[in-house]
């Protein structure tokens, strides 16, 4: 649930463009950094419970995590190339922001794929995908988190400061809000919390949010942060206050189980579905947002063009995840046979058995 919710929060913290919709619900433009600050926390939180389970070795973590990332991303970057030459062509002014370069596709192409669109090199939009910049942060904690999870002896030491120096300053400097999640994570497994106790912290946070955000809302008092890549490391300090809000709210509902594990529990099959396609909604939505645009023939503000706009993106959204992070498993396979033709034609094994896998890990 937190997931979909924070997906559609960044949507519409773009769709609220003036450009784009006219300014409608403007409010949202304050949601979308914090949203993405929960999604480092769910994904700190989510690697470091399949880095711990039983099965887990340095294959399975690779793959897993390689085939879950570039089912979307390899897509989503071909899609956002197509569409702004479309939309480009279609109607130009729409293609007016500050860090928008149209020439530069060969090079955003390479950075984006190898994630380093980010690192030493400075923000590099990859075409109209603003939402892309992540990548080039939360990648490069899958990679240092796995180097210290399954390196051994004086490689672990070499190869996790190497890669934190290729990441750079500003990735590593948001790198501990994704180990808030994977704290939170071992603090669910083994730690303890009375579950009235869970249920009193998760409700008194999210009353609080909910009621701050009301008083902004009411007073017209919604902040404009600047993008989290564009933040010094001096200026991320509302994000780990959000992170680290939004982690205790995880570990109070997941201590609170027994008293409200029925009501959870209950819509989780819809919820799953529509959750399991957030990583597409979340790659696609803005060139799908300004190719629709460019393609509307209303005024921005009309309620015509903020449906079609809506409902095209939707739609397209459900469709194309249907042949990438639904389908990620084939190309898992893909690499799995990869690896197993590299080790001399043996089969990949997905246990403790495996070579690489170390007890107790």
């Amino acid at each position: 649930m937190a997931r979909l919710l924070a997906a559609v929060a960044v949507l519409f913290d773009h769709f609220a463009q003036a450009h784009f919709s006219g300014g409608f619900l403007w409010q949202m433009h304050a949601l979308g950094s914090p949203a993405v600050d929960m999604f480092f926390v769910m994904s700190g939180f989510v690697i470091s419970y399949v880095s711990n389970t039983p099965r887990a070795n340095p294959t399975q973590y690779s793959v897993e995590r390689a085939s879950r990332i570039l089912s979307v991303a390899v897509p989503a970057i071909v899609a956002t190339f197509i569409l702004d030459a479309l939309g480009r062509w279609l109607s130009p002014t729409i293609y007016h922001w500050h860090d928008y370069d149209p020439g530069g596709w060969l090079s955003q192409g390479l950075l984006g794929l190898t994630f380093l669109n980010e690192t030493w090199f400075g923000h590099i939009r990859i075409g109209s995908n603003s939402p892309y910049w992540s990548m080039g942060y939360e990648v490069w904690y899958y990679v240092i988190f796995g180097l210290a999870m399954f390196g051994t002896g004086i490689w672990r030491w070499l190869v996790v400061p190497a890669a934190l120096l290729v990441a750079g300053p500003r990735v590593v400097a948001l790198f501990p809000l994704w180990l808030i999640g994977v704290a939170t994570q071992r603090w669910c497994v083994h730690g303890k919390m009375p579950a009235w106790i869970g249920l009193a912290l998760t409700t008194s946070i999210l009353v609080g949010t909910i009621s701050a955000l009301s008083y902004a809302v009411i007073y017209n008092a919604m902040p404009t942060p600047l993008p989290i890549y564009e933040r010094t490391p001096t200026q991320l300090g509302p994000d780990y206050i959000i992170g680290t809000m939004f982690a205790l709210t995880i570990a109070g509902v997941f201590f609170a189980e027994p008293l409200i594990g029925r009501v959870v529990r209950k819509g989780e099959t819809w919820v799953a579905a529509a959750a399991g396609l957030t990583f597409t909604l979340y790659l696609f939505h803005f060139p799908l947002i300004a190719f629709f645009r460019a393609c509307s023939p209303w005024p921005a503000a009309s309620w015509q063009n903020r449906g079609m706009i809506l409902a095209s993106t939707v739609i397209v959204v459900i469709i194309v995840s249907y042949v990438t992070e639904q389908k990620r498993y084939v190309l898992r396979e893909i690499l799995y046979r990869i690896v197993s033709s590299l080790r001399m034609g043996k089969a990949v094994p997905l246990s403790p058995a495996d070579p690489f896998h170390k007890p107790g890990r």
